[in-house]
């Protein structure tokens, strides 16, 4: 990474990102739920079938989704 730039992007283009939004939890650290339920999935085939397991709670994303997704969300907390 460089900045919001995957420098290999041609050797993980078909990488994706997974989140379990379920396992966010009130009252405690998203370190200690929803970051133990983020994944990375090999391709889009195995992303598919991961979101299929519970699709109302999951949600992928490709890698350079999950790049701005996560410059958009952290970020700000780090201002």
């Amino acid at each position: 990474m460089s900045g919001e730039t995957v420098l290999n992007l041609a050797e993980v283009q078909g990488v994706h990102f997974g989140i379990a939004w379920s396992a966010a939890t009130a009252g405690s650290c998203c370190a200690d739920s929803l970051c133990l339920e983020m994944n990375f999935l090999h391709d889009e085939e195995t992303a598919v079938k991961w979101l299929a397991n519970d699709p109302d709670n999951r949600e992928i994303f490709t890698l350079q989704e999950a790049v701005a997704f996560a410059t958009r969300f952290f970020v700000p907390l780090l201002s």
